[in-house]
Parts: structure tokens; C-alpha cells; sequence
């Protein structure tokens, strides 16, 4: 599960984190179904790609068959360090 924490649909960037608030990642698609989605709000996802530095989850806008792949930085996988998004 990851929350949508920003979207910017100018730029086509989504933030996801499965924690905090954090600085922006960057989604491919048109993520225009996700601009009113208030960071709180959890979405259900499907890991598309898993590398070092984060993965690439796959989710679909609420009400919506609208679905985009955004950025999870290995940063916003958990608190505290984790070196490789692999481990998790």
C-alpha cells in the first residue's frame, strides 16, 4: 500500500511513500486522476520493478481505471536506513 503524496500534472510527476511526507519522485503516465488525492489517502498497488534505489509501483486512481507507475524511492519504503529496496 502507498499513499500519493504529490502530483504534479505539468511536470507528469507523482510522490508515493508508504511513510511520510518526503521531497517529490517522478511517476510515468498521465497522472491527471490522481490531482485531488489528499496525501493521507493510501492507495492499493502492484510492484512493477524492483531495483536498488527503489521500485516502480503500478496504482490506480480511486473511482477511476485510470493507473500510472510512479517512483517509490527507496527512502520511503520504511523508516530508518534501508540500503537496497531489494531487501524488503
Amino acid at each position: 500500500i502507498v499513499r500519493v503524496i504529490s502530483v504534479d500534472t505539468e511536470q507528469k510527476n507523482m510522490t508515493l511513500s508508504m511513510k511520510g511526507l518526503r521531497p517529490k519522485r517522478h511517476a510515468e503516465g498521465d497522472v491527471t486522476p490522481f490531482d485531488n488525492i489528499a496525501p493521507d489517502q493510501w492507495l492499493a498497488g502492484t510492484v512493477a520493478y524492483v531495483a536498488r534505489w527503489g521500485a516502480f509501483v503500478t496504482v490506480t486512481a480511486p473511482n477511476s481505471d485510470a493507473t500510472v507507475d510512479g517512483l517509490l524511492a527507496v527512502s520511503e519504503i520504511q523508516d530508518g536506513y534501508l540500503e537496497n529496496a531489494q531487501d524488503k
